[in-house]
């Protein structure tokens, strides 16, 4: 289902709106989905800090998509300068302070309910673990653009961010297995096995996809 507006178009997976009104009119499926509805909160707020800096950039938004895997906003093309092979330098401060808009809302929500240790504690979880260089977190676009901004070519980014990304995915597994064994808390392997799911996803259509860059 998709709403289309002058600025952005919202896209709600259907899925995600079944469950929605589910947890809406039955109170058994609110208990069970509480925690996630509300951690889905801080997301949606984190989002919505990268889409008013896009917008503040002028920069032009494909699509603002809700889905049970989370909510996330779909940047037009890069634009190019003249000669049509290199951003200019100012896209990629842009793109920084863009990446970085959405852990700061986070760190904001955090200070704002220094009093709820959960809600603190969530979105300081969230504020870090977006800053890792992890495709396609906020902290592997920052450390892209930061590569870019100091004319490393495509090719050696791509390089070196693919095995920064794999290392610290495997670290968050391990990290994940001890938080299992010894807290009963699942919550860090699952998220690295999302992540790990996105990156061989992307990976798949890089093979069937010629992005022209």
């Amino acid at each position: 289902m998709k709403l289309k507006f002058s600025k952005v178009n919202i896209e709600f997976e259907i899925v995600f709106l079944i469950v929605f009104l589910v947890f809406i009119f039955s109170n058994t499926i609110r208990k069970i989905l509480f925690s996630f509805y509300m951690c889905y909160l801080f997301i949606i707020f984190h989002e919505l800090a990268h889409l008013t800096i896009a917008l503040l950039f002028g920069k032009e938004i494909e699509n603002f998509k809700f889905s049970l895997s989370g909510v996330c906003i779909e940047l037009k093309k890069k634009r190019f300068d003249l000669k049509g092979n290199k951003r200019l330098k100012i896209e990629n401060i842009e793109e920084i302070i863009l990446y970085l808009a959405g852990p700061i809302s986070n760190i904001i929500l955090a200070y704002i309910f220094n009093n709820n240790k959960m809600i603190c504690e969530i979105n300081i979880a969230f504020a870090i673990i977006n800053l890792l260089p992890i495709f396609p977190l906020d902290g592997y676009n920052i450390l892209d653009n930061l590569l870019e901004l100091f004319s490393m070519r495509l090719k050696k980014r791509e390089v070196i961010l693919e095995i920064l990304s794999n290392i610290l995915i495997f670290i968050l597994f391990f990290v994940g297995i001890v938080q299992l064994l010894f807290l009963f808390n699942p919550s860090i392997i699952m998220f690295s096995l999302y992540v790990f799911l996105i990156q061989f996803n992307n990976k798949k259509r890089q093979k069937f996809t010629n992005y022209g860059i």
